[in-house]
């Protein structure tokens, strides 16, 4: 493919396109969308696989799996997939339907586009734009990959939310609703979520050695017990232990920082995000659970896969 699009240095694939519609003369998003042969469509800065993912990797690379890795949330994503999402999302790089299915993205802290000031300000001096990172968008992060700075996803003055690419095709220098200065958001963040953090951004620079099946088996081993135990109720009793002792070693304060959904159960702060039966089951039928879950669990307790 020779007319590939000019990505930017960990450019997000799926802000590339309102960043080139920001820079053309053409008047909407959806004209731009047209001259790439693609419909208007909306973006998020979840880390999930969309169906429109494989059209945006291709107009910048031919290689759209290998794009998707680096610059989509593949390579923070692909270490906790079953050998069967795995095999499905390599065949929807190829041109099959998307069959991949996920659960609970939408409760995690990144549900809105960040960016980092240092680098807004330095990408336009370079580039002459600013543009989304796809560093700055995992989950677990709450920090610049480059200068450690705290990010910046709303206005503290009038609530906006930068949730619609349509509005902020690239970081604003200020809020596009009230025209007041973007401020950083200074919540809760102590050394373990440090630690979150940096495995966060190490898992996302490449490709894990670990899999699925090597977390499960080290969490079966933690609780004491083996995967032909899972219809007994001592399987049920220890499962139900692990959980209480997760919640408990989190704590509200980063369990409310880390997910949207937190209540409380009988005295302590939960997120229905963290139970999953994928946590030791390598033949649940339970739907792809985002990374974060697993990565901090893996931190809580020590079971780190070898």
């Amino acid at each position: 493919m020779n007319n590939l699009l000019k990505q930017l240095p960990n450019e997000h694939i799926r802000s590339v396109l309102f960043r080139i519609h920001h820079q053309s003369p053409f008047g909407t998003f959806s004209s731009t969308a047209q001259r790439f042969g693609l419909r208007r469509f909306k973006v998020t800065s979840i880390t999930d696989l969309r169906k429109f993912d494989d059209e945006l990797c291709s107009l910048t690379s031919d290689s759209p799996f290998n794009q998707w890795l680096s610059h989509g949330g593949g390579n923070y994503m692909m270490p906790f997939m079953t050998t069967g999402e795995t095999n499905k999302v390599r065949r929807f790089f190829q041109g099959e339907e998307l069959q991949f299915m996920s659960i609970h993205a939408q409760t995690l802290h990144n549900r809105v586009w960040r960016y980092c000031p240092v680098c807004k300000d330095n990408d336009l001096d370079i580039y002459g734009t600013s543009y989304y990172h796809q560093p700055h968008q995992i989950a677990g992060v709450f920090h610049c990959y480059k200068h450690g700075c705290e990010l910046i996803s709303s206005c503290l003055k009038c609530g906006y939310q930068l949730s619609d690419l349509d509005r902020a095709p690239v970081p604003p220098p200020v809020c596009p609703a009230c025209k007041h200065k973007m401020q950083k958001d200074e919540g809760y963040f102590d050394d373990f979520m440090q630690d979150i953090e940096s495995f966060c951004l190490l898992l996302n620079q490449q490709l894990a050695k670990f899999t699925l099946n090597d977390i499960q088996r080290k969490n079966l081993n933690y609780i004491g017990t083996s995967e032909a135990d899972i219809n007994t109720l001592a399987f049920k009793y220890r499962v139900s232990a692990w959980n209480q002792e997760l919640w408990n070693s989190l704590g509200k304060s980063r369990l409310q920082r880390y997910f949207k959904n937190t209540k409380e159960l009988k005295g302590v702060t939960m997120s229905p995000t963290l139970r999953t039966p994928r946590y030791f089951l390598k033949d649940s039928s339970f739907n792809y659970s985002p990374p974060l879950v697993y990565i901090l669990a893996m931190h809580a307790t020590g079971t780190f896969p070898e």
